[in-house]
């Protein structure tokens, strides 16, 4: 019996500490910027431009000391890449990459610990040659399907060898509503994480982790 009620306890305990079953903290975000400082969410793509969007990871709460890889999709908003636009992704050398950013789900992981903030992930290089500015919002999400059911969301692992604790990304996590998709996987936690716009209109703003960006800050990239 004693041993039994151990190991119930250390279920419960790392049920409550990787999030199935139990909303984490705010633990980081994956970012997506149009430049290297980490600043601008939001750019004009006009026709015949092309623009370079940065992923990067943005570290807090238990990702602060460090991670070891992520996993997230990029998901275009309302419905992809309209005709005639185009893109280009460029993964740092010292990733090992599966997958793919604007497929069904990336992965990607690094040899050692890292723990620079608003370190590069990837370069997109995003081609408008469609005649218009369509206005399209990038939104980091969870794979589809994510590696791990019990995290539908975004998510860094630690640099807690051998263990690699996984935690969810973003400021709005939540138990997952059931899903027929994910009929063993009840008790997941969802969530997004980093967004940013292209051709944001008059009023827009953004909010990339816990940096807000108003429209006085970004209109000055139409001039």
């Amino acid at each position: 019996m004693r041993t039994l009620f151990k190991a119930g306890i250390r279920v419960a305990a790392f049920l409550a500490f990787t999030g199935a079953g139990a909303v984490q903290a705010f633990n980081g975000n994956i970012g997506l910027y149009f430049d290297t400082g980490c600043s601008e969410c939001a750019k004009a793509i006009l026709p015949g431009q092309i623009v370079t969007l940065y992923v990067v990871t943005s570290l807090g709460g238990l990702s602060a000391g460090g991670i070891t890889g992520a996993e997230y999709l990029i998901q275009v908003e309302p419905s992809g890449f309209p005709a005639g636009w185009f893109y280009n992704e460029q993964f740092e050398p010292d990733i090992t990459v599966g997958g793919g950013a604007l497929g069904t789900r990336c992965n990607v992981a690094w040899a050692t610990c890292q723990t620079q903030d608003c370190r590069i992930i990837e370069r997109i290089q995003i081609g408008n040659f469609s005649g218009s500015a369509t206005t399209l919002t990038l939104r980091v999400v969870s794979g589809a399907p994510p590696a791990n059911l019990n995290f539908r969301c975004p998510l860094f692992t630690l640099c807690d060898t051998p263990f690699f604790t996984k935690v969810c990304l973003g400021s709005d996590l939540h138990p997952c509503v059931a899903d027929p998709a994910y009929p063993a996987a009840q008790l997941a936690t969802c969530s997004t994480s980093g967004v940013a716009t292209i051709n944001p209109v008059p009023g827009h703003s953004c909010t990339v982790a816990v940096r807000p960006t108003a429209w006085s800050a970004v209109k000055a990239f139409y001039r």
